[in-house]
């Protein structure tokens, strides 16, 4: 049950999953170049993301943006290879219109 928590996998609007390791809020690994998403969990175990952001670098915070406050569990995706791969990833989560 213990990986069940731990990883998860969003779709995003092109239908793509993305895989994620999940973290309570304030226990998520510090890492650049992941795609970080705001979640909370409902007490029926239900998921809802707050937001998407794509960290580059360190000195991206993320207890800065409000999403990231709110959320109960932050979910990182490791996959992106670079900067406009994370990008894609999180407008695709977010519901925009896909990078070309």
């Amino acid at each position: 049950m213990a990986l069940v928590r731990r990883f998860h996998a969003w779709r995003g609007r092109s239908g793509r999953r993305y895989v994620v390791s999940a973290y309570e809020a304030g226990a998520a690994p510090d890492y650049a170049g992941v795609v970080a998403l705001a979640v909370r969990r409902t007490p029926d175990g239900r998921l809802t993301m707050l937001g998407a952001v794509a960290r580059d670098s360190e000195d991206v915070s993320l207890v800065a943006n409000p999403a990231f406050a709110r959320a109960d569990e932050i979910h990182l995706h490791l996959l992106a290879e670079n900067e406009a791969d994370r990008a894609k990833v999180v407008r695709d989560l977010a519901g925009e219109a896909p990078l070309r």
